[in-house]
């Protein structure tokens, strides 16, 4: 309802569905053949909205199931790209913990070699370094002996 310079007033709408019957009672403008075309007309227009609508919808559906289909695969291709970091992560450290790494220790001998080092720096002869050189070879020996008797 509205209010109109002090009076009230009410807006209805009507919907008013015209058939065959309802045209002969009031005399229609047209004749017979002509309302038959207008019918024919209306049908075809109907006929053709249902195929516009139908394809529409196809096409719809088709870019839904390529999106669908897109965004399946991107996940299929991150699921797969995780499993290789994974794979790829797992085989880094299983060949880190595969490579042998020497145990450290002190250095052996470090008396005995810098005696022999001394000596060849020291002397223009170096057969005069042979009991040095001689006390390092045995060092070294020991050692290795021991190393591999465990």
């Amino acid at each position: 309802r509205r209010v109109h310079g002090g009076s009230e007033y009410s807006r209805m709408s009507v919907q008013l569905v015209i058939d065959e019957d309802l045209l002969d009672h009031i005399g229609s403008p047209f004749t017979k053949e002509e309302r038959e075309q207008l019918k024919s007309n209306r049908a075809k227009e109907l006929s053709e909205m249902q195929t516009h609508a139908w394809k529409s919808g196809f096409r719809d559906g088709v870019r839904q199931a390529q999106k669908t289909q897109e965004e399946h695969v991107t996940k299929l291709l991150q699921k797969e790209e995780a499993d290789r970091l994974k794979s790829l992560d797992e085989f880094i450290v299983t060949t880190r913990q595969s490579v042998y790494r020497a145990p450290l220790s002190q250095l052996q001998c470090q008396s005995e070699r810098a005696l022999a080092l001394g000596c060849y720096r020291s002397s223009s002869d170096p057969l005069q370094c042979i009991p040095q050189v001689d006390r390092f070879v045995a060092c070294a020996r020991s050692v290795t002996e021991r190393t591999f008797a465990r």
